[in-house]
């Protein structure tokens, strides 16, 4: 795709005629997506267990966008120019699980626990982890630094006076697996165990589980 685009630089990647050697259609909405079959099917199960294996067929895909679909194609492809991040990882989870890309998924996560993040990334950081974890078919083990941005996501500062509703809190775990439900309150466990050094006869009760939360980890 990418050779592609090298001598065809004033078409836009994957319209019509950028590869010559694109043989599959993906459709998304009114826009349409020229692509190698062989990539597609590595990457996407789904589309690989599509019967139609002619020259130029067409797979349609419904409930996303055009953006998104054009994002998850450039991660998948091997000479993709795009970056990965906690966010794009958040847009394009639910079609890359969609199309049966386990493989993708497992690497959405990996990105997550082996990367470190700067502290006010931690919504983007908990986003994607909340968003992966509903699609991971085994049991994730969260690292620490994953773990601290979920809960500050779901606890921000300052949560008791901005009247946060438990439903609200709850929206974000549900679905996720047990094992993650259990950590994350071990990890607030453990936060609180930290905060212990404060002096509680000095300072509003509210103030140490605040300072647990977000400055500590």
């Amino acid at each position: 795709m990418s050779d592609a685009s090298e001598t065809n630089s004033s078409l836009v990647l994957y319209d019509e005629g950028a590869d010559p050697e694109a043989d599959l259609v993906l459709v998304c909405g009114e826009k349409k997506f020229f692509v190698r079959r062989a990539v597609c099917e590595m990457a996407f199960p789904v589309v690989a267990d599509s019967p139609d294996k002619s020259n130029g067929a067409e797979f349609v895909i419904l409930g996303h966008s055009a953006e998104t679909l054009e994002n998850l194609l450039l991660l998948v492809n091997p000479d993709g120019a795009i970056a990965l991040t906690p966010e794009l990882i958040t847009e394009v989870s639910p079609l890359a699980h969609f199309l049966g890309s386990h493989s993708v998924i497992h690497r959405f996560y990996l990105f997550l626990q082996e990367n470190s993040f700067s502290k006010r990334m931690d919504p983007c950081v908990a986003a994607a982890a909340f968003a992966l974890d509903k699609l991971l078919s085994e049991e994730p083990k969260w690292e620490d630094h994953v773990l601290t941005a979920m809960v500050r996501f779901i606890l921000p500062r300052p949560w008791y006076s901005e009247g946060k509703k438990l439903e609200v809190i709850t929206d974000h775990v549900k679905g996720i697996h047990a094992s993650t439900t259990v950590a994350l309150f071990q990890h607030v466990a453990r936060k609180f165990t930290t905060a212990a050094c404060f002096d509680l006869q000095k300072q509003e009760p509210l103030n140490v589980v605040e300072c647990a939360l977000h400055e500590h980890g």
